[in-house]
C-alpha cells in the first residue's frame, strides 16, 4: 500500500475558508476552527496547507501557561529570537512578530489551550494585529468555546469546519489511489458505518484486505470480505477485553499485597 495525501471534501473546506479568513475586512471576526474526533486526518490536513502556503503550525501542550506560550510563538516566527522574560514583554514581542509577518497561524491540541488564560492571549493577539489564528481541537472543543462568549464572537462562522468523516465514495478513491484495487459501494458503506472516519482503523483495515487481495488474486473487494474482516477485529476485541478482566486485582504497595 502506497499512502498519499487525499484532497477531501474536508480539505475542500479547509482551503476556502483559509482564503476567506485571509481576505476578509479588517476588523471583522478573524478566528477559525477545526474540530472533530481524532483520527480523521484533521493534523494530516493542516500539514498539508501549511508545507505550501505561508502561515506557521504550533502544536499546543499540556503544560503551556500563558509565558510558555508566547514563548514558542515567539520562536515559531523567528527561531533564533531572544525572547524577552517577563510575560508583558513576551506578548509586545509576538505581537511585533505577527504585525511584521502577517501570516495565519495554525494551533493545534488546542484543548491543552482551554486553561491558564491561554485563549485570552490568543484572543488579544487577534485584536491587535488583525492575523487568523486557527485552533484545532477534539469534537469537545466546540461547545467549550461557546461557553466563552468574548472568544466565540470572534471566530469567523465560515471558518469553523467540523471535520467530517469521508464519504463511501470518497473511501473508494482513496482505496484505489493508495492500493490500485476497488472497494464495491456496500463494502465502502460497511467501512464508513463502523470505522466512523478514523483513519488509523481504515489504515489497517486497508492493509488486511490488499493482503487477502493478493492470497485470492484478485482486483476487487466485496462487501463479504469486509463483513468477515470487521467480524474479525470484533472478536479480537472481545479477546483483549477477555484477558483483561482475567488479571489479578491486586497491586503491590510498599511490598505487600493488597486487594482493590
Amino acid at each position: 500500500m502506497k499512502k498519499r495525501f487525499f484532497r477531501s471534501s474536508n480539505v475542500n473546506r479547509l482551503v476556502g475558508a483559509m482564503e476567506i479568513l485571509q481576505k476578509r475586512e479588517p476588523r471583522t471576526p478573524g478566528l477559525g476552527l477545526i474540530f472533530g474526533p481524532a483520527g480523521r486526518g484533521k493534523s494530516e490536513a493542516v500539514d498539508w496547507y501549511y508545507s505550501g502556503h505561508d502561515c506557521y503550525y504550533l502544536r499546543g501542550l499540556d503544560l503551556y501557561n500563558p509565558r510558555w506560550l508566547l514563548q514558542d510563538l515567539i520562536l515559531m516566527m523567528e527561531p533564533r529570537a531572544e525572547v524577552r522574560w517577563s510575560t508583558a514583554d513576551r506578548f509586545h514581542q509576538a505581537r511585533q512578530l505577527l504585525m511584521k509577518y502577517r501570516h495565519p497561524v495554525f494551533i493545534d491540541e488546542a484543548d491543552y489551550l482551554l486553561r491558564k488564560g491561554c485563549l485570552d492571549v490568543l484572543r488579544d493577539l487577534h485584536d491587535l494585529t488583525d492575523v487568523p489564528i486557527i485552533l484545532i481541537g477534539m469534537d469537545t472543543i466546540c461547545s467549550a468555546l461557546l461557553a466563552r462568549p468574548q472568544f466565540w464572537s470572534r471566530l469567523l462562522q465560515t471558518a469553523i469546519i467540523e471535520w467530517q468523516p469521508l464519504s463511501a465514495s470518497e473511501l473508494c478513491l482513496v482505496f484505489r489511489e493508495w492500493t490500485g484495487l476497488s472497494l464495491v459501494p456496500g463494502a465502502a458503506e460497511i467501512l464508513c458505518q463502523v470505522r466512523e472516519g478514523d483513519f488509523r482503523d481504515l489504515m489497517s483495515d486497508f492493509v488486511e484486505l490488499e493482503m487477502a487481495c493478493a492470497v485470492n488474486k484478485i482486483q476487487e473487494v466485496s462487501g463479504q470480505m469486509v463483513q468477515s474482516l470487521m467480524a474479525k477485529a470484533a472478536r479480537k476485541k472481545e479477546i483483549a477485553a477477555g484477558r483483561l478482566n482475567m488479571l489479578p486485582r491486586q497491586v503491590r504497595i510498599l511490598g505487600r499485597e493488597a486487594n482493590v
